[in-house]
């Protein structure tokens, strides 16, 4: 949400003295925030912030920064905020963990701060948390990347919530850049190192071994191999043994990080004394204005991530900052610092605004109900498009486009060039010794003409009793489609739609024509489980090699299993059994029984479902998990997929009153009529009705009979995916669900990424090429996808194919409870929104 802007006579007011007490020198650098103190406001109370950094020690000039910066933000507003002056404390944290914490705990308890801002390092931040929790003193935009912080900050959120909001992601968030940017120049022509080889090295801290672990890992990944791994002391200035010892192993790359000049600049020069041959990463050289300074041209070829003063508002702030300081900023350092001060005052008036105080205590309930539910978000930073955070990435922000994201630089002659991602780059990736071509902007790759057609099935129910769903199959694909303008290569990409018509034998039917008389090369998508497992005999068959199934049943997995050289043509299902999804309602259920939310009578469960395979499956798999658990059958009926009168059936559980009904469906029209009849014959009875949100207009089928009922679906986390979803209905007319509309969007992508990378190998598209490009590549893990609006990663494993990974970060669905046409999330208990409510 953004700050309510005053009115505009106070503004120019305001403006006025702020430009009359302001420092000379330089452009004007906007305030970063929308509202400065209300004028009228006289400061009759102090609040106490504590600023962490290191201001002596190894970094002590990143500690420069900090004071710097945060001084430049506060006097935009006057160090006031309403009636309260902020009065900043500064803790020293001399880049020691322990010396940190101590002089934290000391802000605290001595000088009563009620909040904290920022911080360096990765090892400082693991230590101070502790002391934030403890003391329950909300701290805003700390630097510290390390994966420790989130994995302490997920392990108990209630406690560690007070450590608000990381503002620098976890480093495999942002070195896997690096890893794109050297496999697109050896796959470009633009670099041909000997040997795929790399040397990892790094100040010997959270923060260094977390970014070494992190780029080691997806290099391999990448197919290199790690011939050394050191670590050195963050106050180290000699490096010539390890450096000699890098230039006796010649390899490709050394990658790695530091956090404290005179140790970076230090290594880079000897480095180049030395005659190190291989290319340099050196993660954080450019988060100090002076790098070049210290480095001057032994600087040259290396690689870098620093974001960049892209904004006019950045230029001017620079500029001014150098004119009022003496020295050079770094984005990454006064930039950040800045943007971060600028993040805490819009809060801080946000918060007075609505509360009309500032305290630990209104600052923290703001962070947790806005901030870490991506309710609130920051878009005036000089840095950074946008800082935003969501259930699904707290403590980390979103990473990516429009908001936290860092190019690969190459430096040369104390310029920074980017060279990832393609779309930004000034230029090339450069080998040592070669002169780079540089350039405002990459010219965009001459069109490919297509002169050949590639057939793509595309399975789904586009009649039948689940052709509501085959609409926004339809409508999904072609959207993707049209984002590669159907072409790949020089292939158009023709689109073959086969109705399965919601029956098997139809289904089967229909894929065997597309294959023999449409010539299809390639199929994608499915909805039904026992349409999965009569098609993927034809896939067998014919050798056609099949995409993001949805048929979900484990008798997919099973025919896969025996015999995967004839089934693994059924590549990759868009839908994981049922038994790795059901669990979740049962531990919901458990968990409100266990916490008193919910008392029945006794733990009694009715099984229901359409009789196919997805049903019997989901049945089979609940009823088990339930048994496991300690409740007792009482029944379980299966239906015809197209049956909508529902009485007799319903009536029989009114009689029994089982604690909870348990089942799904795939038909939008059984399903609706089954949960509206319930609430007709007065059904008592918890429902989970798995799926009835696969349509998007659930909720105009059922009404609120829907109310209390149980279902898992995913949701539009993203603000990709809420775009598409506006898209989608403005141009189609309907409503599409994430579970449906959403993944076929994704699957549609998963392919085109999947044939695109193949061709890029091949240089041609085939049944044969796909096939095995996803055999080597995708069942192993190497490849994965990425680009998706519904879940963050697709990915599978030779443990796991032809399931998606399950869980978090990967193919993961939370539990809700349907009220008025809205779901809650009720589980997992870190995502909830709400506890379970009993039915009333």
């Amino acid at each position: 949400m953004k700050v309510t802007r005053i009115l505009l006579a106070l503004m120019v007011i305001s403006g006025i003295v702020l430009t009359m007490s302001g420092c000379g020198g330089g452009g004007e650098t906007p305030a970063p925030t929308e509202k400065p103190s209300t004028p009228g406001d006289q400061a009759t109370d102090v609040f106490k912030l504590g600023v962490l950094g290191p201001f002596s020690g190894p970094s002590a000039r990143t500690g420069d920064e900090f004071k710097a910066a945060v001084n430049m933000a506060f006097e935009t507003v006057n160090w006031q905020i309403g009636h309260y002056t902020i009065e900043p404390v500064w803790i020293d944290s001399q880049s020691d963990p322990a010396k940190a914490s101590q002089a934290y705990e000391q802000a605290v308890v001595q000088d009563s701060i009620q909040a904290g801002l920022i911080n360096w390092h990765s090892s400082v931040a693991v230590s101070c948390m502790e002391i934030a929790a403890k003391y329950q003193i909300p701290h805003f935009a700390p630097y510290g990347a390390t994966e420790v912080v989130n994995e302490n900050w997920q392990s108990d959120p209630d406690k560690y919530f007070y450590w608000v909001n990381k503002w620098w992601p976890t480093p495999k968030k942002l070195s896997v850049s690096y890893v794109q940017a050297l496999e697109d120049a050896i796959a470009a022509g633009n670099w041909t190192p000997a040997s795929k080889t790399v040397a990892i090295y790094g100040e010997d801290t959270d923060w260094g071994r977390s970014f070494g672990a992190a780029i080691k890992e997806q290099l391999e990944a990448a197919g290199w191999e790690t011939v050394a791994e050191e670590y050195f002391a963050i106050d180290q200035t000699e490096f010539y043994p390890l450096l000699n010892k890098f230039v006796e192993m010649n390899p490709a790359v050394i990658a790695g990080t530091s956090t404290a000049l005179p140790s970076y600049s230090a290594l880079i020069k000897q480095a180049d004394e030395v005659g190190l041959e291989s290319l340099i990463i050196a993660d954080g050289l450019g988060w100090f204005g002076e790098w070049y300074e210290t480095t001057g041209n032994s600087s040259n070829y290396v690689l870098d991530q620093i974001p960049g003063w892209a904004t006019a508002e950045g230029k001017t702030f620079a500029e001014r900052f150098e004119a009022e300081n003496g020295f050079p900023p770094s984005p990454s350092a006064a930039g950040l610092a800045y943007d971060g001060a600028g993040y805490f005052i819009q809060v801080a008036q946000q918060v007075y605004e609505n509360t009309g105080e500032l305290s630990k205590e209104t600052l923290a309930d703001f962070a947790r109900n806005e901030i870490q539910t991506g309710n609130w978000s920051y878009t005036d930073g000089i840095v950074m498009e946008e800082y935003k955070y969501t259930p699904e990435t707290i403590p980390d922000p979103i990473v990516g486009k429009g908001y936290y994201i860092f190019p690969v630089l190459q430096y040369f002659e104390g310029q920074s060039y980017v060279i990832f991602p393609p779309e930004w780059a000034e230029m090339s990736l450069t080998p040592i010794g070669e002169t780079p071509e540089i350039s405002v902007a990459p010219k965009p790759a001459e069109p490919v003409e297509a002169t050949e057609v590639f057939k793509l099935g595309f399975l789904g129910p586009f009649s039948g009793p689940s052709a509501r769903t085959g609409e926004e199959f339809k409508a999904s694909a072609t959207m993707a489609l049209e984002e590669i303008n159907s072409q790949i290569g020089h292939y158009t990409i023709e689109p073959v739609w086969i109705d399965s018509q919601s029956d098997p034998a139809k289904a089967s039917q229909a894929y065997e024509q597309a294959v023999v008389q449409d010539g299809i090369q390639a199929g994608v998508l499915n909805w039904h489980s026992s349409v999965a497992v009569s098609c993927m005999e034809i896939t067998a068959k014919h050798q056609i090699p099949h995409f993001f199934g949805f048929g979900a049943t484990e008798v997919v997995n099973e025919t896969f299993d025996s015999d995967p050289d004839k089934y693994g043509y059924w590549m990759f299902k868009g839908w994981p059994t049922p038994k790795k999804l059901s669990i979740s309602y049962v531990q919901a259920l458990e968990d409100a029984i266990a916490q008193g939310i919910w008392t029945p009578e006794a733990k009694t469960v009715a099984i229901y479902g359409e009789d196919t395979d997805w049903g019997r499956s989901f049945g089979a798999a609940i009823k088990e998990q339930l048994e496991a658990a300690g409740w007792e059958m009482v029944a379980e009926e299966y239906f015809a997929i197209d049956q909508t009168e529902f009485y007799p059936l319903l009536n029989k559980f009114v009689e029994m009153n089982p604690a909870v009904i348990a089942g799904t469906s795939t038909a939008a029209p059984s399903f609706s009529a089954f949960i509206k009849q319930a609430d007709e014959v007065g059904l008592e009875s918890l429902i989970i009705a798995d799926g009835l949100g696969w349509v998007g207009e659930w909720y105009d089928l059922t009404g609120s009979a829907s109310n209390y009922v149980l279902d898992q679906i995913p949701g539009w986390a993203t603000e990709e995916g809420k775009a598409y979803a506006e898209a989608f209905e403005a141009r189609w007319g309907i409503t599409p669900s994430p579970s449906s509309g959403g993944l076929s969007y994704d699957g549609t992508k998963f392919f085109l990424a999947v044939a695109q990378a193949a061709y890029d190998e091949y240089g041609e598209l085939s049944s044969e090429v796909v096939y095995n490009f996803v055999k080597d590549n995708v069942w192993t893990g190497k490849w994965t996808f990425t680009a998706g609006i519904v879940m963050n990663e697709y990915k599978t494993t030779m443990d796991d194919v032809p399931d998606p990974v399950v869980g978090k970060g990967y193919y993961i669905f939370p539990v809700l409870q349907y009220f008025d046409g809205e779901g809650k999330v009720i589980y997992p208990p870190e995502w909830a929104e709400q506890n379970l409510q009993p039915k009333q």
